[in-house]
């Protein structure tokens, strides 16, 4: 069995980062509380870092010794100022134990490990500086919770400035090239993990991510037939010059998505997907067109036939419970809420302002679907 969670969102407007992030709390259940990720309005790298003290004091000040999984992302809610994403466990069979690198979710037979805003010390470093530092501790972090990092099912990264260059490294393809290297330790039976790499204003790397502890219970990659799987992509779609010891920029290290399945249901994290067939983007085209083209990728990435095409053994309709829509431009903000609230109302939604990893990519777009509502 896989636990059942439920997530939503909490949204603020004030002006005062504290009195926001204080109400917010206060709204939640603290004993089933797994993981807040806060996101945020700041304008520089000396915000963040004040902002981030004052998050985790207010964490201390609710929950006490029992903190969940957290990180603060310097990403710009599209309706609000700040906004505050929980999972809470809503499955009265598992338990929880808050762990000194995040929260377990356990019972006889499972075990999940939920980590939180892993980033590198200093975050104004270089970008191959600060991911020597979280890769580091990521391999730290699992050999803690007696894991490997072939059983990371959901990972999501956020780096500033995505696109950018630091001579000629761009920093996306930093990253991909350190995230190679820590994942080329280890054979991937299942696939690699569901991930997102997104831009965000300020705060470094930022990484969080889940992992399935127990070897027993059933993952599965899923990739797109409407799509190359982005660790196949060709050098041509890489940019800037590789790092780390590598002879050509190693592709990103991520399945389109992964499905945990459990004796009575399935979980199913879908990766930050865009307006790609093959490996290129489809350029020339707007961004409620990009939103439409993502969607499609998406609906056919979870569909029972993709399912069955990778061996799922109890292949069945899901659901979509949530969905993040991180999009380029703030002026595409009202098609795209538009498009996608009456196309898909009856699932959580969160609209934030970001770069995207391909210059010319407008929207992108991520999800968890499963077969029974948690809402």
């Amino acid at each position: 069995m896989t636990p059942q969670y439920r997530y939503y969102t909490d949204k603020s407007s004030e002006l005062s980062f504290e009195a926001a992030v204080d109400k917010m709390l206060q709204r939640v259940n603290c004993g089933v509380v797994v993981r807040i990720t806060l996101f945020t309005t700041c304008s520089s790298n000396t915000e963040y870092i004040e902002q981030h003290s004052s998050f985790k004091r207010a964490l201390k000040e609710q929950f006490g010794d029992m903190i969940p999984a957290w990180s603060l992302i310097a990403q710009q809610p599209l309706d609000s100022v700040y906004c505050c994403e929980v999972a809470e466990l809503n499955d009265s069979r598992f338990k929880i134990e808050h762990k000194d690198y995040g929260v377990e979710v356990f019972n006889s037979s499972y075990r999940e490990v939920v980590v939180g805003g892993v980033s590198g010390d200093p975050i104004n470093d270089t970008i191959e500086k600060q991911c020597n530092d979280i890769f580091s501790k990521m391999s730290d972090i699992l050999k803690s919770s007696a894991t490997t990092a072939d059983r990371i099912v959901r990972q999501w990264n956020y780096i500033e400035n995505i696109t950018s260059l630091e001579g000629t490294k761009q920093h996306y393809q930093l990253f991909n090239d350190a995230r190679s290297k820590l994942y080329n330790s280890v054979v991937w039976k299942s696939g690699y993990p569901a991930a997102t790499g997104i831009g965000s204003s300020f705060g470094g790397i930022v990484i969080d991510f889940n992992v399935i502890a127990t070897t027993q219970t059933p993952m599965y990659r899923l990739d797109n037939s409407l799509q190359v799987a982005a660790h196949r992509y060709s050098q041509s779609v890489l940019i800037g010059e590789a790092s780390y010891g590598f002879d050509k920029n190693s592709t990103p290290k991520f399945e389109r998505a992964k499905l945990v399945e459990g004796s009575d249901n399935i979980l199913l994290y879908i990766s930050g997907t865009a307006a790609i067939r093959g490996e290129e983007s489809l350029r020339g085209q707007d961004a409620t067109i990009q939103t439409v083209i993502t969607m499609e990728n998406i609906n056919h990435l979870i569909s029972v036939e993709t399912q069955r095409e990778y061996g799922v053994d109890i292949a069945q309709e899901v659901c979509l419970q949530t969905l993040r829509v991180y999009i380029k431009n703030t002026k595409d903000y009202n098609d795209i809420s538009k498009y996608m609230g009456a196309k898909y109302p009856n699932c959580h939604k969160l609209f934030l302002h970001c770069d995207v990893c391909r210059e010319e990519l407008l929207v992108e777009i991520e999800g968890l679907a499963t077969t029974k509502t948690t809402n």
